[in-house]
């Protein structure tokens, strides 16, 4: 699953520390708040997230591939076109990849 969110991206590499930046995906959620995610390194364990305008950028680790990444104050679920982002002080909230449609009633596709 991870390997599909991964797909297309380009690689560059990131001033934050030594981590190669391997591609970044935009999310918007059915509310319309939007989601950057940037992918770190090449294994695809560490993932940087900002809910955006105002969002700080926070660092997120999964322990293995498919699996949910992370971080201090958010969660993120991944697959595909879609990531779920849970935080303990917001609703959870269901997001699709930009430019890949507009989600529906907030919930991934079945």
């Amino acid at each position: 699953m991870l390997l599909a969110a991964n797909a297309g991206c380009s690689p560059e590499s990131s001033d934050a520390g030594s981590a190669m930046l391997a591609g970044t995906h935009s999310f918007v959620c059915a509310n319309g708040t939007k989601v950057r995610v940037e992918f770190l390194g090449d294994d695809g364990l560490t993932v940087e997230a900002a809910i955006l305008p105002d969002g700080e950028t926070e660092r997120l680790t999964a322990p293995a591939a498919g699996v949910t990444y992370f971080g201090d104050t958010m969660n993120l679920s991944i697959s595909s076109d879609w990531v779920v982002v849970i935080r303990r002080d917001a609703k959870t909230q269901v997001c699709q990849r930009a430019g890949s449609g507009q989600p529906q009633n907030g919930r991934p596709p079945p």
